[in-house]
């Protein structure tokens, strides 16, 4: 064996006696994991006893996410949020659900609706304290803890109390961990407003509006456009010595008057809108509530006013349904406040520990 092959061979020992030890003391630093390090961390069950405070995931001194000391992959890491998301949005605990009823008249009480969520973010912001948190999103309150320990907390925070309250009442939220060109990734909490059947119902039923001004010609003839018939709870139209009273007429027309026919006798110029525009459905219905809700209309103070601008989101699911949601940031001044643009990219997590990689359209 000449000189040179046996430089080759030695180089190659060298080598080979470097990657054992290299193995001997990192088994698996050949694997294919998050930050291209050790093995998923073990599963750890999501029934903790009561109280039990989860360790917190931190970063480790190579600069990757660890937790309990273990170096977790990308999907494990998800996981483990989802887990923790889902834990801390623990709606069905007597604590938290007590607290969101409270927000809620005693007049506007009955099935799930707009305003519900609206007299819960309005509560909840008035009274929220503002404390900041590093670990951000991986350090999370749970509403019933929010509930016992004071309003307190960061954004992160805000949003699973928030998401949480609305679910208690009946209602479906989430949380969306997004991207802005701004300030990079935050997190908020989303209102369901509802999917392409409820976008393709209409608010007002032609044919029973049409049956209704059959039946009270009077009262259309003398008020054309009907606006006072609607306008007002009840009331009465007078011609010379006749008069025609009427009560709530607007609630034969509403496709489903439990649900919404109150809270339009609370904005009355919403009526006017839906006379104007019949077609209009169910989310544009809800989202014309936000704007005179925000706008500061009165009936008793009637006057112009700047309409709000609502900022909610559609997508489409793996079956092709097309939803609706309301972004309810703790940065905004009232649901549907857009402080900052997102990108049509996102993560969303669901209180049963689901969570998904989504594409949305801002509208």
């Amino acid at each position: 064996m000449n000189s040179r092959s046996y430089d080759i061979l030695t180089l190659l020992g060298a080598v080979l006696i470097v990657i054992i030890i290299a193995v001997v003391m990192k088994p698996n630093l050949l694997s294919d994991t998050f930050g291209g390090q050790d093995e998923p961390a073990e599963v750890v069950a999501t029934n903790y006893p009561e109280n039990y405070d989860m360790p917190a995931v931190g970063i480790n001194e190579s600069g990757y996410l660890s937790y309990q000391n273990k170096i977790i992959t990308k999907e494990d890491q998800m996981w483990l949020l989802s887990s923790r998301i889902s834990d801390a949005m623990d709606y069905y605990q007597p604590d938290t659900r007590n607290f969101a009823a409270r927000y809620i008249p005693a007049d506007n009480s009955g099935e799930f609706n707009i305003a519900h969520a609206c007299d819960i973010w309005d509560g909840v912001k008035d009274e929220w304290i503002y404390q900041a948190d590093a670990a951000g999103i991986w350090d999370l309150s749970s509403a019933s803890r929010t509930v016992n320990t004071g309003l307190k907390g960061d954004s992160n925070d805000f949003a699973i109390f928030i998401a949480s309250l609305i679910k208690a009442v009946g209602g479906q939220a989430r949380i969306k961990v997004a991207q802005s060109p701004q300030i990079g990734e935050h997190t908020y909490a989303e209102l369901y407003l509802g999917n392409s059947g409820d976008f393709n119902t209409k608010m007002i039923n032609s044919q029973a509006l049409s049956d209704l001004k059959l039946k009270y010609p009077y009262a259309f003839s003398n008020d054309p456009s009907g606006l006072n018939v609607f306008k007002y709870e009840s009331g009465e139209i007078c011609s010379g010595e006749s008069c025609w009273i009427y009560v709530k007429p607007f609630m034969q027309i509403l496709n489903e008057p439990e649900k919404y026919g109150e809270i339009c006798y609370d904005y009355p110029i919403i009526i006017e809108y839906l006379l104007l525009f019949p077609d209009s459905n169910v989310i544009d219905f809800q989202i014309m509530y936000l704007k005179f809700r925000y706008s500061g209309y009165s009936t008793y103070s009637p006057g112009v006013y700047s309409l709000r601008e609502i900022s909610y989101s559609s997508e489409y699911e793996q079956n092709g349904d097309k939803t609706y949601w309301l972004k309810l940031d703790w940065l905004g001044n009232y649901p549907g406040d857009n402080y900052y643009n997102d990108l049509d990219s996102a993560k969303v997590f669901y209180s049963d520990s689901s969570w998904d990689d989504i594409r949305f359209k801002t509208l």
